[in-house]
């Protein structure tokens, strides 16, 4: 686990890793359990990422860290169509 890009703790997983589709928790789980502060940034990546490379996601942001380019990807545009139609919709009056 990294916190403002030092280590601070690690642990090996064990286990099968989980595909099925069921939700990803972050932070909580069902039940009165839930972490305590905020998360600002959540990445999930194929492998596991050395210090120096957690630091550069830290100094470049996860947006350009990433490998695929969002902009013009259908969910982007859909999301951009969906948002400009909603303001439309409500300088309307609708």
């Amino acid at each position: 686990m990294f916190i403002d890009g030092k280590l601070e703790g690690e642990s090996p997983s064990g286990g099968t890793l989980d595909t099925s589709e069921s939700p990803i928790w972050i932070g909580a789980r069902p039940g009165p359990v839930a972490a305590t502060g905020l998360f600002d940034e959540v990445g999930f990546f194929t492998q596991a990422l050395s210090q120096n490379q957690i630091n550069d996601v830290m100094s470049i942001g996860l947006a350009d860290y990433a490998a695929v380019e969002a902009t013009g990807k259908v969910t982007t545009t859909w999301g951009l169509l969906k948002s400009t139609t909603y303001l439309i919709n409500r300088r309307r009056g609708f």
